[in-house]
């Protein structure tokens, strides 16, 4: 779904064409900083080992520090499974099973969407990769300010 020209390598175009599928389009100097985020070679792409370092950092950041841009494309990309550009309760559940186990289960789909799991028509409710995105920078912004109360503890 990213890798469109089948190199190993995103460009700013292939993950801008992404965005646009989503109805999320962003300028590409946006993208761009994005790629540099993670662009370790600094050959303007996202190589193949690049994308791997920056999801499992981001995967095992407990901190809210490591740039997240991508990472959350991509994790959207992998919930939304029928490419459908929205993503369901039902379709997080498998992935966030694995990673966190059915104590955190709840607690995460709540952090993704919200109080209210269904829609008025009692389906069950879907979100966009906009609300996705508004959805995570507010967690990140919620972990940073903890995390900066805990350093602000006294001093001996």
């Amino acid at each position: 779904w990213l890798d469109t020209k089948k190199d190993d390598r995103l460009c700013w175009q292939e993950i801008s064409d992404a965005l646009i599928r989503l109805g999320h389009k962003t300028p590409r100097e946006q993208i761009e900083l994005w790629i540099w985020e993670v662009d370790d070679d600094l050959d303007n792409m996202v190589g193949w080992d690049e994308f791997l370092t920056m999801y499992q950092r981001c995967i095992a950041d407990s901190t809210g520090m490591e740039p997240r841009n991508l990472f959350n494309l991509a994790q959207f990309l992998m919930y939304d499974k029928e490419q459908a550009g929205q993503i369901s309760v039902e379709q997080t559940l498998q992935i966030i099973f694995v990673r966190r186990g059915r104590g955190e289960l709840d607690d995460e789909i709540r952090e993704i969407f919200g109080e209210k799991q269904k829609a008025d028509d009692g389906q069950e409710l879907k979100i966009s990769f906009s609300q996705f995105l508004h959805k995570a920078n507010e967690r990140l912004t919620k972990m940073r300010w903890t995390k900066k109360e805990v350093s602000k503890a006294p001093r001996k």
